[in-house]
């Protein structure tokens, strides 16, 4: 298990000074006409009111985005203005408007959104007021680190058009709403800590690393730097009990940006804190970490879907290929390399800008002080992959390139899909993970969507059955697989599924295996229940199927692709609506398809073949 010493990285903190990289940064001149054109409209626009009302319409009407989207944008204006402040040759154009949203968000009574504010009081309104301050969610820590880079760049200006007090305003409020939190020994309700045995998950890195950016450009005590610093590393090392030798994000792709790579994150920030006496980046696990995301590529911009993914259809942003072509100048990977040479993306056409990730603002920051746009990568195939510490495989052969998971029902942010295979041809979506809906007050309960549940993924309904989610009874025993074996040389991988299903379900075995071999995939499942019951293969496809005896064909753009399965089975499809706007535009569909082939039986074999 990974750890960092917590007295040898704090006791090398360093003074706080200006870092000349930061202040002086040096933004592409291509990217100007963006950053300039979401600047001008950030400065035509009217800072939009957070009432109370709409910071209650999560509790009211189970609605996260009323809130957020006029919350985000106030950050995001913030971070377009500050840049077009730096680049722009009017000097002082854009800081009335920055200092206007920096006061607007100072006055908001609580950084943390409503879908996270229900940890201390029956109520979902904003408690925080006066000094009290006791609580740090991801958004919070991430409007921090926001606040820090802009007064950090600016705060010479802003001394300059108001002196005193702004920035002391400033100052107070991170220190109140972030530095006094993060270092208090109160944690009752903050469970991202790890500590008093918490379980954590990617809230304590994405947390860390924007304390830590707040400790880096604002704070200017010794004691307190280092105090940050220590506090950070034990709650870190928390995280690393979590975490995987083999460096699997077991939250899935959409959570790399907000784990794996907020380590990295925090590896840097510590370099910097310490004015590089302590340099952790060219660690090997580190590598691992990052090398997540190649081993989840698919093809042509997909991302195989796990957990809750929703960026399936969309190109990596460009914020996290300049990160990644940064990183790979320590990491110096084989893997990310030809990863990147897959992308087959220009960032200097894209944007540089384009994503402006406040929620990780110290990246967003670095990746603008290199000019690494034109750097080239040699292309080349990726490696299949498995990663035994969350049983997954990632299996590429001619044109198939599939995910075949394991696992168990209660991964943080996971899904109900012990033995979920996907598959992609020609960087085409063949056999899909629907992914997840807009987050609402339900999503985090046992009312949660269909798109959660097994009858909706690629494994198979067993004796009336679909598979369960926690625990059995037991805080050591999880729904999901047993007696995995991978067969990586043959690209096979083998699983007992009996154990996802609740206990009385009164199926004897289920076995599944996946195997991808010569350009043809193969999925057989053998079940066995006390009596005779119904077995059911789910198939979740985008692409509608036209069914025929024992074969379903697929149109792939003009081109067939012919499943066989055992004779005898019942064939029934149906068409899902996608009523959600997230799923609609993920897909970029208004719908998917489900093919269910049954039988009633209480054992037999199942072969399904491509």
């Amino acid at each position: 298990m990974f750890q960092l010493n917590e007295q040898k990285i704090s006791s090398a903190v360093k003074e706080y000074k200006v870092i000349d990289r930061f202040k002086n940064i040096k933004i592409a001149p291509d990217n100007y006409d963006f950053i300039l054109e979401g600047a001008q409209k950030a400065l035509s626009e009217n800072i939009e009111i957070l009432p109370l009302s709409l910071y209650r319409k999560y509790d009211t009407e189970g609605d996260r985005g009323k809130f957020e989207k006029p919350e985000f944008k106030r950050r995001r204006d913030l971070l377009y203005l500050a840049f077009a402040e730096i680049i722009d040759g009017k000097k002082g154009k854009y800081l009335e408007k920055i200092m206007d949203l920096l006061w607007a968000i100072c006055e908001e009574t609580t950084w943390v959104l409503p879908a996270h504010n229900d940890t201390k009081y029956d109520s979902h309104i904003p408690h925080e007021f006066g000094e009290e301050f006791d609580w740090v969610d991801i958004f919070a820590a991430a409007d921090g680190a926001c606040v820090s880079v802009v007064y950090y760049l600016l705060k010479d200006e802003f001394e300059s058009e108001i002196k005193e007090y702004f920035n002391a305003r400033i100052e107070f409020e991170l220190n109140r709403r972030i530095i006094a939190p993060f270092i208090s020994d109160f944690y009752k309700y903050h469970s991202w800590k790890g500590l008093d045995n918490w379980y954590v998950n990617n809230w304590n890195p994405w947390i860390v690393s924007n304390a830590l950016t707040v400790a880096l450009l604002t704070v200017k005590d010794l004691e307190t730097r280092r105090l940050v610093v220590k506090k950070a590393i034990e709650y870190l090392n928390h995280y690393f009990e979590y975490t995987f030798d083999d460096g699997a994000c077991i939250e899935g792709a959409s959570y790399f940006e907000k784990s794996n790579c907020c380590v990295y994150d925090i590896f840097e920030l510590l370099f910097y804190l310490s004015e590089g006496e302590i340099n952790l980046l060219s660690d090997p696990y580190l590598k691992k970490l990052i090398e997540y995301l190649p081993n989840m590529y698919a093809d042509n911009g997909y991302y195989f879907t796990m957990s809750d993914y929703t960026k399936t259809t969309s190109k990596i942003s460009a914020q996290t290929i300049k990160f990644l072509k940064r990183a790979n100048k320590t990491l110096e990977s084989e893997k990310i390399s030809k990863f990147l040479s897959k992308l087959n993306c220009d960032t200097k056409k894209s944007g540089a800008l384009s994503e402006l990730d406040y929620t990780a603002c110290f990246r967003t920051l670095l990746n603008q002080t290199e000019d690494i746009c034109l750097d080239e990568y040699e292309s080349g195939e990726l490696p299949s992959s498995y990663m035994e510490s969350v049983e997954i495989m990632t299996a590429r052969d001619g044109n198939f390139v599939c995910f075949f998971k394991a696992g168990n029902n209660h991964e943080p942010h996971g899904h109900n899909d012990v033995g979920q295979f996907t598959v992609y041809y020609k960087g085409k979506p063949l056999f899909i993970d629907p992914g997840v809906e807009r987050y609402n007050a339900k999503s985090f309960t046992s009312e949660r969507g269909w798109c959660y549940s097994s009858n909706y993924h690629n494994t198979p309904t067993l004796n009336g059955h679909e598979q369960e989610s926690g625990f059995q009874g037991d805080f050591n025993i999880r729904y999901g697989s047993s007696e995995v074996a991978a067969d990586f040389d043959n690209y096979k991988l083998s699983l007992e599924l009996k154990n996802a299903y609740i206990e009385d379900s009164g199926i004897v075995s289920a076995t599944r295996s996946m195997r991808l071999n010569k350009g043809k995939i193969t999925v057989e499942d053998n079940f066995e229940f006390e009596k005779e019951g119904e077995y059911i293969f789910n198939l979740v496809t985008l692409a509608q199927p036209n069914v025929n005896g024992n074969s379903v064909e697929f149109d792939l753009d003009g081109e067939k692709i012919v499943c066989d399965f055992t004779e005898g089975y019942n064939v029934q499809s149906e068409k899902i609506a996608l009523t959600d706007e997230k799923l609609a535009k993920m897909w970029e569909s208004d719908c998917i398809y489900r093919t269910r082939i049954s039988t009633f039986k209480r054992e037999g074999k199942f072969i399904f073949t491509v």
